[in-house]
């Protein structure tokens, strides 16, 4: 599923849903194939409904020029090609959940400890309501999200 909501930074409310897709995931690859994941293109791959969101948004963001859009993604999302379609076109920024601990070019050069060493921001906890079909997680509990930048 991947969906697009807009939300309004001044009165902090949701203004319009701006699309909504459920994908259905590509059919398992036949035991007897052999192709190297590196030599699939990205249009093939699971992870490509990200860039087609993207370039959605930056489709948008010519019919609203004046407005800043920001693409928040899930970990799902840090892949190579993603961050190369938002350089190709700095008309949307976006907010990906690391997954990879990447190497950085400055001082402690992993991407994790660097973040770790900057200062918070600001905190939110907010109450959910867990899956009720992960057999780990029931109930309601309460989630800490910190803001770093």
């Amino acid at each position: 599923m991947s969906d697009c909501l807009s939300l309004s930074s001044s009165i902090a409310k949701p203004l319009m849903m701006y699309s909504f897709n459920i994908f259905i995931a590509p059919k398992p690859k036949a035991p007897d194939v052999k192709r190297k994941p590196s030599s699939i293109p990205i249009e093939e791959k699971k992870n490509f409904v990200w860039i087609e969101h993207h370039r959605d948004l930056v489709e948008l963001s010519k019919e609203i020029p004046k407005t800043k859009l920001i693409n928040v993604c899930d970990r799902e999302a840090d892949f190579f090609e993603m961050f190369d379609e938002q350089r190709k076109n700095l008309a949307v920024d976006m907010l990906i959940r690391a997954h990879h601990n990447r190497n950085i070019k400055k001082d402690p050069f992993k991407l994790f400890e660097a973040v770790r060493q900057t200062s918070k921001l600001s905190k939110i906890s907010a109450n959910y309501v867990n899956d009720p079909f992960r057999e780990r997680n029931s109930g309601t509990s309460c989630r800490n999200t910190i803001f770093r930048y």
